[in-house]
């Protein structure tokens, strides 16, 4: 959600005449629209501008806490934007807007409201000099059910279509996005590209495991892919049932799209030698080595002695770093001792300053903070 504040009475100037004794626009100038009632009105192309869009007019009606709502601006004359606002004192502050998602060139809004009120819809003209006839329609609504999951297999190119009969995410501030669920049976360690493609909307992908119908989201990708589409590398932390949810980024928007798994072996764990005084460069790439999550990592070997002080640093100019301190146990695992996420003063980049405690072997884990994310870094292993 955005917010983006104008005065009230900015608002308030379209109306033939404002209650002289108000020092501010009240919400009880604008004309009304019932829940469930439809208007028809004009929109003459002289009428005040608001922003950089053409001709505007206001509406105000009550609002229930809880309750969803869909308010639809159509027209043949003018290309529709419709916004959804509320008055805060002298201010109006823009909850929602929207274009083209009823269709055509008409605007369509779905929302709720966490507080209750009085609440404006503001009818305008997409373009400047431009209005004429238009319908406003304000309905309460009720979500559709969610629609069951589908059977995802690994090497075949499934097809879908976003649309008004496909599940209905809320989002934290109240927007309904658009998705179809799809879920995929795997084992531990194993590797998949998922890809997510569509003309139709900027795809968005989100992974993660299943609890009965239920999807726990540990991966996303927006533009991984080509263009707008996504493409996201898991690796399966367990056994067991996920869940893929391919989606719009956004609300108000659908289409058909394509969503395809495929089998994946990463390039095993790349591990080097750094010595004391040493800088080295490495590249985390799309194929290399992951950590659950899609975390682009690498290993680098030290040799150390007892008492000696480190100072470990890693920047990079395109990832987000993360340094991990450690060695290797009995059984292979490693056994993380210090890390760094972002040095104090120094951005998105890595510090660890770490005492030795015995002479021996170690490991720096360099590797990117979430996962998606790939590009060079400078590690250095330096006397503190």
């Amino acid at each position: 959600m955005f917010y983006r504040l104008v005065p009230l009475m900015a608002l308030a100037c379209i109306l033939p005449a404002v209650n002289p004794g108000h020092s501010a626009a009240q919400t009880s100038d604008f004309p009304s629209i019932a829940v469930g009632q439809s208007i028809s009105g004009t929109l003459p192309p002289g009428n005040p501008m608001l922003a950089t869009r053409g001709a505007f007019t206001v509406y105000q009606f009550e609002a229930e806490v809880g309750a969803r709502y869909e308010a639809e601006l159509r027209s043949d004359d003018f290309d529709a934007y419709l916004i959804v606002a509320r008055p805060v004192g002298g201010i109006t502050e823009f909850l929602h807007e929207d274009d083209d998602s009823g269709g055509d060139s008409n605007a369509r809004v779905r929302f709720a409201f966490e507080e209750g009120g009085p609440h404006l819809l503001i009818v305008q003209a997409w373009g400047q000099d431009t209005g004429g006839a238009f319908t406003l329609v304000l309905e309460e609504r009720s979500l559709p059910g969610a629609q069951p999951p589908q059977a995802a297999t690994p090497g075949e190119l499934h097809s879908g279509t976003i649309s008004d009969a496909s599940s209905v995410l809320l989002t934290e501030w109240g927007e309904e996005i658009l998705y179809d669920l799809w879920t995929l049976e795997g084992r531990e360690g194993e590797e998949y590209m998922i890809a997510l493609d569509s003309d139709d909307f900027d795809a968005y992908l989100e992974f993660g495991p299943m609890s009965g119908d239920e999807l726990t989201v540990t991966d996303t990708d927006d533009d991984g892919g080509d263009g707008f589409n996504s493409l996201l590398r898991v690796l399966l932390p367990h056994d067991g049932r996920f869940g893929i949810r391919a989606r719009p980024l956004g609300a108000g928007t659908w289409g058909d799209y394509t969503l395809e798994i495929t089998p994946f072996a990463a390039t095993p764990v790349l591990r080097r030698p750094i010595a004391l005084g040493e800088s080295a460069t490495g590249t985390f790439t799309r194929d290399g080595a992951v950590l659950p999550g899609g975390i682009a990592y690498h290993e680098w070997s030290y040799e150390g002695t007892e008492g000696q002080r480190l100072r470990i640093s890693m920047r990079s100019e395109e990832i987000d770093s993360y340094l991990s301190f450690g060695r290797e146990n009995a059984f292979g695992d490693f056994e993380e001792l210090a890390s760094n996420d972002d040095a104090p003063g120094d951005g998105a980049n890595s510090l660890i300053e770490y005492t030795l405690t015995t002479t021996g072997s170690y490991l720096i884990r360099a590797r990117t903070y979430g996962g998606g994310s790939f590009g060079e870094y400078t590690l250095e292993v330096m006397p503190e």
